[in-house]
């Protein structure tokens, strides 16, 4: 925030605040100490002081509530841009690769992952009855422990 503002904002603060003693002195040494801020932060935490009913102005509790928003003002713009980057990311390579898909699942391997979509598709009712049969001993296991117990990627084997 620059000099001007912060007058601006002192001037605002001495017509509601009449009992605020803000002399010169006063306002250059509190310049220094709020100028880290920026002018819509110190003006929104002023706003919200006043409208909260406050009588009378506690600087020490205005520099908190400034931090605070500042803080915030700063992982919203942080968030913002990894959002603007995760955008940019999917526009030059569209999530529309099987690596892509493994990934945003959380999938290890192309394997996990028709383990996981035919466990889904058994508990849905959605598969063919031998599949059924050949998948029923791994239905309540995760990936891991159907591979100790036996499971295999592939079409399907029956002992007949």
């Amino acid at each position: 925030m620059d000099k001007k503002e912060f007058l601006y904002w002192c001037q605002w603060l001495k017509v509601r605040w009449p009992n605020a003693k803000l002399d010169d002195f006063t306002v250059k040494s509190l310049f220094e100490d709020f100028k880290i801020y920026d002018d819509d932060v110190f003006g929104k935490v002023l706003l919200h002081y006043f409208d909260s009913g406050n009588d009378f102005l506690d600087w020490s509790k205005l520099k908190k509530l400034c931090r605070e928003a500042q803080v915030e003002q700063f992982a919203s713009i942080v968030q913002q841009k990894k959002l603007a980057a995760k955008v940019e990311d999917e526009r030059i390579d569209p999530p529309s690769s099987l690596e892509t898909y493994l990934e945003m699942n959380g999938y290890k391997s192309f394997a996990e992952a028709v383990f996981y979509k035919t466990q889904n598709l058994y508990k849905y009712n959605k598969i063919r009855q031998w599949q059924k049969e050949l998948f029923k001993p791994y239905i309540n296991m995760n990936y891991e422990s159907a591979i100790d117990k036996g499971w295999t990627f592939g079409i399907g084997v029956t002992d007949e």
